[in-house]
């Protein structure tokens, strides 16, 4: 039989490890994030990113989940991240930037298409973040190509 998804158990068991709150949670988030058969669907990276925070310090585990993100259809890191973006400016914030930065690296007119239909604050929120880091322009070549595209959809004019 064909796995069509990650198990319920194994969603709610990463949510839970997701938040760290002792040594062996460490190991364990590591180990289920690592040692498992990846089913790569939109499900899965929702979950994965519920687990981005900015406290407790996760000494390097959440480098498992990047990993594991880079091997997802580029559609469903841009899906569940821009829904998730609102959440992770306010819990990962560090993490936020990182993650944008990871939405810049995909087809800049993906990125645009599945951008055209999120909710008007969480473009503005976008454009506010890559307004405020000088470094998305010099670091990702989209950055300055989505800007602008930000401001067209929100109907501004010069905002630097």
């Amino acid at each position: 039989m064909i796995q069509k998804e990650m198990s319920d158990a194994w969603h709610q068991k990463v949510l839970q490890l997701g938040k760290r709150l002792n040594d062996s949670d460490y190991d364990e988030f590591v180990k289920l994030i690592e040692n498992e058969p990846f089913i790569y669907s939109l499900k899965t990276v929702r979950t994965l990113l519920k687990t981005y925070y900015d406290e407790p310090n996760d000494f390097g585990t959440q480098e498992c989940v990047e990993g594991t993100l880079e091997l997802a259809k580029p559609e469903d890191v841009i899906v569940a991240t821009l829904e998730e973006f609102p959440r992770l400016y306010k819990e990962a914030y560090e993490w936020s930037f990182v993650l944008l930065g990871r939405l810049l690296k995909y087809d800049l007119n993906l990125l645009i298409k599945i951008t055209k239909n999120i909710p008007r604050e969480t473009k503005n929120l976008l454009l506010e973040v890559l307004l405020a880091d000088e470094d998305f322009d010099e670091d990702f070549e989209n950055s300055l190509k989505f800007k602008e595209f930000l401001k067209k959809e929100l109907n501004l004019r010069d905002r630097s």
